[in-house]
């Protein structure tokens, strides 16, 4: 297992390329594939400000200076925020795979990664795992459900 950190801009961008890296101790031990990132709900703000004309209020104009619009000068650039895609209606999808190949351990054995506690006391690497991001990413999700893949031998189950 390992960690991931990015930004939205960072996680489309990887739908392109190799995919996102998972580190654990300075050390990479994987890799996510982003098959499908899209951004939508966010309104430019080039766009808005576009939009905008501001002119100067309508006064007595001087014989020798004509009256010409004020100029808006928009604020600078910012980059949105986390908090602005979910208000933008930001929606996520978690898909989990995972690996039940023997290189994993026997799933009777404490510490194996696929190791099932018979009173349900513990969890193993991979509940760990989805419990946690499946517990941030749910709020994000309309349905709230994750599809889950399995591999066993050289095959997806």
């Amino acid at each position: 297992m390992g960690e991931v950190e990015t930004s939205v801009s960072g996680l489309i961008t990887a739908k392109s390329t190799a995919g996102l890296q998972i580190v654990s101790q300075g050390k990479v031990t994987g890799t996510i594939a982003v098959k499908v990132a899209k951004l939508s709900g966010v309104e430019s703000l080039e766009d808005k400000i576009a939009e905008l004309q501001v002119s100067a209020p309508p006064t007595e104009p001087e014989p020798s200076a004509p009256s010409l619009p004020v100029a808006f000068v928009p604020p600078p650039k910012a980059s949105p925020t986390f908090i602005d895609y979910v208000k933008g209606g930001l929606e996520m999808q978690l898909c989990v795979a995972i690996d039940f190949t023997g290189s994993n351990g026997d799933p009777r054995k404490p510490g194996t990664l696929h190791y099932l506690s018979p009173d349900g006391s513990s969890m193993n690497d991979y509940e760990r795992a989805i419990s946690s991001i499946g517990g941030l990413l749910a709020d994000f999700d309309s349905d709230k459900k994750f599809p889950v893949w399995g591999k066993k031998y050289d095959y997806y189950c």
